[in-house]
Order: C-alpha cells, then structure tokens, then sequence
C-alpha cells in the first residue's frame, strides 16, 4: 500500500492546503449529507457517491423561479437547459456535451424517457408533485440502461403522509401568466394519500427585438405561442406491516399549445397547435422482513398522445406511445462492509403514428449485478474508501444488445476537512430511437447504436471558516463511437464515427453567519469535438460540436431575513457554434433573475407570497437559433396552507 499511498498523496496534494486551512478541531461537526439512491441504485451519503450527484429538494425547489422541472434545473451545474421559446415551449437538458437524447430521465427510479426520440420535454412536468431531483453526471448505462451516456435525472414524487394538510396557490404574470393549483393530504392507520390539481395559461406574447443585416433592429411580437397546461396528481402510500409498504402515483398532464417554430423574417407567422396527453402511473413495493436484505418492486406506465397540427405545411400528425416497465431488485448486506444488489428490468415500448409505416415495437430486457464495499478506520489520513462494482446486460428486440460495465471508488485522505478523491470508469450506450429508424421519409435503417466510454476523477473538500463551506472540482472525459447526428443536407440521421467531450466541472457551497446567507458557484468548461475525419477535406473534423458552449457560469445568492427570502440567480452562457464547421454561431448571454418569498403563520394556517424577475436587465437573446427569448418578465404567487 506504499506505493500506492505516495501515488495517492501526489495526485491530491493541491487540494491538501484547503483541507488545512479550514482546519478546526476534532469535535466540530458538519451538517448531515443529504442520501441518495440515483448514484448507486442504493441509499448512500451524497459525499460517498463514486461521481458527482446533486440534489434538489423541497427547499431548493421552494426558492427556484417558475413552475416546471425546467425552470428548477437551470441553475444546477453543467446542466445545459434547450429552450425553444417560454411558458410551454419544448424544453430539454443535457450533461458534459452530450445531446439531450444522452440524459435517462427516471420518475421514482421507473424508466420515463420513451422510445420514440429519447427526449423529455421539462416544460410538460410541473413541480407539484416533485418532492426532490437527483442529478447523476456522466455514464451510468452500467446502472440503468440505455440512453444514460451524459447523466440520470430522477425526479421523485411527492411522498404521503397521514397527517390532514390542505393547500391552495394563485398566481399571475406578464404576458397573459395564470396559474391555480390545490393539494389535499390525509390518511389514517398505515395509509395516506395526497391528491392535487393545477391549471395554467399563457398567451406568451412577448416583444423581441428582430435583427436585420444593415437596417435597423425593429420590435415585433411573438404570436401564435399561446397555451394552456393542467395537471392532475394522486399519491398513495399504504404500509401493510412494519417490513413492508406499497406505494402509488398517478399523474395527468395535458397541455395545448402553439407552435410558432422558427423566426427568420419580421413577417414569419405559424399557425401550427400541438397538443399533448400524458398518463404516468408508478406502483413500488418495498419488503425488508429477513434482516439484511431488501426486495424491492418497482412498475411504471406511461401513455402519452401527441399530435401536430401545422396548416401551413399541410402537417395533420399524430403519435402514441405505450411504456411499460417492470424492475425487481434484490440488496443483501453481505457483512458491515459489503453490500449486493441484483435487480433485473424489463421494458416494452409501442409507438402508432401516421408518420411511420407500421404500428413499431421495441422490447428491453436487462439483468444487473452491483458490489459496494466499504472500509472505514480510525485514523487520520486515508480512513475511508468505497469501492463500487456494476455490470448490467441489456438486450433489444430490434438494436441488438450491450453489456455495459463501471467502476468506481471513494477515497477519503483527510478526516479533518473531510477531503475526499474519487473516480469512475465505465461503458454506455445509447440506442437508435424510433424516429432515427422508422420515421418516414427520414430514417435510417443502418444506423448503429453509439457506445461510450466515461471517466471522471475529482476532489471534494469541507471547511469551517465564518461558516461552513465545499468545494468540488471534476475532470471528465467521454469517447462516443458512432454517434448519431442529423445530416443537415439530408435530415437523414447518420453515424459520424468518433467523439470526444472533456472538461472540467467546479463548484463552490457557502452558509455564512449562521445559514443567514447561502452561496452556491459552478463552472463548467466543456470541451466536445469530432475527433475522426470522414475525408482529406472534411471541414468539421476537430471542430466544437453544434449547440454546446464551452463555458458555463452559475451562481445563486440566498438571503435569509425571516420572515422573507431573497433569491438572486446569475447565468452565463458561452458561444454555440450552430453549424458543423463552426462557421456561424450563437452569441454568449447573462441572465439574472431574482425572486423574494415570504411565509407568515396565522394560528394553524401559513400565508406565503412569492415575487420573481426573470431576465431582470431585459437581454435580447435565444438559446436556440431563430427562436427568440422573453424580456424581463414579472410572477406574483400568494398561497395559503393548513
């Protein structure tokens, strides 16, 4: 173990300093780690996990602006957010320079992201029902499967308990923003349930200002982007005895809306509507009666209706999908140390629409087997590592089959400070969506699945200092063979060959005087090219791959003055080149939003108000070429509680 030590002490040397510099004694404590399971398919610390987790919970999301899942996740790090206008507009994410096709979404662990384009619209999941997000950055095929090349996010639902709670929120804003929603909660004995409903609308009518070579910017209003979204949730939780519980959630969400598209000229209009039905029902079963073990099963289906309606191309479209998944999983604790987890997966998934030729059909079958282990002494230095082992098989009806293998470790050098060194390496995959295959006319029968290869190693370190402090920095890198693309010429999809995305994650938490004020940094620098050359005069090799800045900034101020709490939020986002070539791109932008919220008890019953800002210096800008952004625009919530 010498050489290994020395090896250990001079990889991580730099980050010594902090841990001594921070240094207090023995006796202090820090706050307890939030637990997660998406990291490892178990519940661990957050600080133990083998790659970079993050955690969004009910005080997080309480304090974001907006009311979906997208607007929840923009802040967090590395997370790039794809949005194609406001309110409803589609709204999609991606992790360390993959597309959004590479990040699985799971719903209480249950596979929610479909087969047809592997993508997830965030702006369709209202925050409701959310109880807390789990971010898992880079590969994790190993874990769940096809499609986890750039991270995980696992959105859990609101849990039940049995004590009676009522809730009832209003809400305006600009252009047209309304919004009601109510919950009830109940129970008795070992059941309770928890019940709610939203309705929102939005006109989205907002000026921008429209750029023209060599005339003047003139201010047109977007048009055509109205909408109107409701939900509706009902969760269960039913504890049969003291060894097991079962546990339930059903959730609708409609939404119509306009689809303006691109906008080209002053003059552009689209009259197309899309509208959307979303059934997703998720059915657990916990047992952990022989001590040591647990048996877990977890069940998911989800139907989703869409169709398309675009006048002007003559577009009349319709699809729906079915998924259905099951997934057993069994965890044995082998000794203090050594933990097994086994589980298998099965996945079925059908799609109808009039764009394709045939009623289409992809069935998933997986087995999984993962190994924890972990050592923990009294010393000083090196007295704790955690070892991880995964290794899952995975079989496609119509795209073949994988087996996808990870590692990992945890290693902590220094007790005082809690300065940690960790790693993973690992295989994943991503396999050909029914669009890329079957869509007519442009599909693609020969496509081949992408494989990846991800590695991470970064340093975490805590201190005590005029508060309590962390940081995390992050070297990852990502190798994609035949990664799939759409041909800009053909809107054929094809395999480019060999890809390579690497970079560097940071980040930064502070709670100073006492928690008064909470300050949370991220950069991300991200690097991902094409790394083969399809000919002698290939002008895209070795260029930055289309829609990804190299850099991202984030930063979050929290001030809490009881009974208020102010929320600022500062985003930048780098240049995107748009092309292959990189010879047209999409300028860098800052966005600051801002959001005050104040909660006052009367007795048994709490009153809140919440005022948000978002775009609070009024930028001009788009994520997404041609599809221009809002200006400042202005949210009142005001809600009442028992």
């Amino acid at each position: 173990m010498s050489g290994l030590t020395k090896m250990v002490l001079w990889c991580v040397f730099p980050v010594l300093a902090f841990g001594q510099e921070f240094r207090t004694d023995s006796a202090k404590t820090y706050k307890t780690e939030e637990v997660v399971v998406t990291a490892t398919r178990s519940a661990i610390s957050e600080k133990d996990a083998p790659s970079p987790t993050e955690v969004l919970g009910a005080r997080e999301i309480r304090n974001a602006n907006g009311v979906t899942v997208a607007d929840a996740l923009q802040t967090y790090t590395g997370i790039l957010l794809r949005e194609y206008g406001a309110g409803a507009s589609l709204a999609t994410v991606s992790l360390r320079g993959s597309a959004s096709e590479h990040v699985l979404v799971l719903i209480d662990g249950n596979r929610f992201t479909g087969f047809q384009n592997g993508l997830v619209d965030f702006s369709l999941l209202p925050l409701d029902n959310v109880s807390r997000i789990e971010i898992l950055h880079g590969g994790a095929s190993a874990l769940y499967g096809a499609d986890a090349v750039g991270g995980v996010i696992n959105i859990l639902t609101r849990p039940v308990g049995t004590d009676f709670h009522v809730n009832a929120k209003g809400s305006i804003g600009s252009y047209g923003f309304q919004r009601y929603s109510a919950l009830a909660q109940g129970g008795s004995g070992g059941l309770g349930i928890v019940a709610g409903y939203s309705n929102e609308r939005g006109k989205d009518n907002y000026p921008f200002s429209f750029h023209r070579p060599n005339t003047p910017d003139t201010s047109i209003d977007r048009v055509d982007a109205d909408y109107r979204k409701n939900e509706l949730y009902i969760n269960g939780n039913l504890n049969t005895d003291e060894y097991s519980s079962l546990s339930l959630s059903v959730q609708n969400v409609n939404a119509d809306r306009g689809s303006p598209g691109p906008i080209y000229s002053a003059s552009d209009r689209s009259l197309a509507k899309e509208n959307d039905k979303n059934v997703n029902i998720h059915l657990g079963y916990r047992d952990d009666r022989i001590s040591g073990t647990e048996l877990s099963l977890n069940t998911g289906y989800q139907y989703s209706y869409e169709t398309y309606v675009d006048p002007a191309y003559l577009m009349n479209s319709f699809y729906k999908n079915l998924l259905v998944s099951l997934n057993p999983q069994f965890q044995a604790i082998l000794t203090a140390e050594d933990r097994l987890i086994a589980g298998g997966e099965f996945v079925q998934g059908i799609l109808e629409g009039n764009d394709f030729g045939a009623r289409i059909q992809r069935t998933q079958t997986s087995v999984y087997l993962s190994n924890e282990y972990a050592d923990e002494t009294a010393r000083p230095m090196f007295d704790r590592i955690s070892l991880f082992q995964t290794l899952r098989y995975d079989h496609f009806s119509d795209v073949g089959h994988a087996l996808t293998p990870k590692v990992g470790f945890n290693l902590r050098m220094i007790r005082t400070g809690d300065v940690r060194l960790r790693a993973s390496f690992g295989q994943s995959y991503r396999a050909p969506s029914f669009n890329d295959l079957y869509y007519v006319p442009f599909n693609n029968r020969e496509l081949q699945p992408e494989h990846s290869q991800s590695f991470d190693a970064g340093v975490l370190a805590r201190g005590v200092l005029w508060g309590e402090h962390s940081i995390e920095a992050t070297y990852f890198s990502a190798t994609t063979k035949d990664r799939i693309v759409f041909d800009p010429v053909s809107y054929v999809p094809v395999n480019i060959g060999k890809t390579v995305s690497q970079g560097v994650e940071s980040s930064y938490r502070g709670e100073l005087m006492d928690g008064t004020a909470e300050i949370v940094l991220s950069y991300t620098y991200t690097d991902a090219r094409k790394r083969n050359s399809s000919s002698t005069t290939d002008s895209t090799f070795n260029k930055q791959l289309a829609f990804i800045p190299q850099n991202l900034f984030k930063a979050v101020l929290s001030l809490h003055l009881q009974p208020f709490t102010i929320n600022m939020f500062r985003l930048f986002t780098g240049v995107r080149p748009v092309n292959e070539d990189n010879t047209e791109s999409l300028p860098s932008y800052s966005l600051t939003n801002a959001n005050i919220v104040a909660s006052v008890p009367f007795g048994p019953w709490e009153v809140s108000a919440k005022v948000e800002v978002d775009n609070v210096f009024n930028v001009q800008y788009q994520v997404y070429p041609a599809y221009p952004m809002p200006g400042r625009t202005y949210k009142l919530d005001v809600g009442v509680e028992y």
